[in-house]
């Protein structure tokens, strides 16, 4: 009898366990696909960064182009930083 209790107490906690796991592995899923976004975000950004310099001299952009462009700049240095005290 004590035997069977013992077994019933193990399983009740392996079973809590492994909940805790597998809401642990769906946080860590839901992370994985959220930083895999911002990953392509900023592959994007890094290729038209690129563009912007070295691309042909004949793209040149107007003042009012290149003042909206370091607004994107700065509001995307803003929300990876914010993004990083967040981690």
């Amino acid at each position: 009898l004590e035997f069977t209790r013992q077994l019933a107490m193990q399983h009740q906690s392996l079973a809590q366990s492994n909940q805790e796991l597998e809401k642990s592995n769906q946080q860590l899923d839901a992370k994985v696909q959220h930083l895999s976004i911002l990953t392509q975000k900023y592959e994007h950004e890094l290729a038209l960064f690129k563009q912007h310099k070295f691309g042909s001299k004949n793209e040149h952009l107007t003042a009012k182009q290149i003042h909206l462009w370091d607004e994107a700049v700065e509001e995307d240095i803003a929300a990876v930083d914010l993004e990083l005290e967040r981690l």
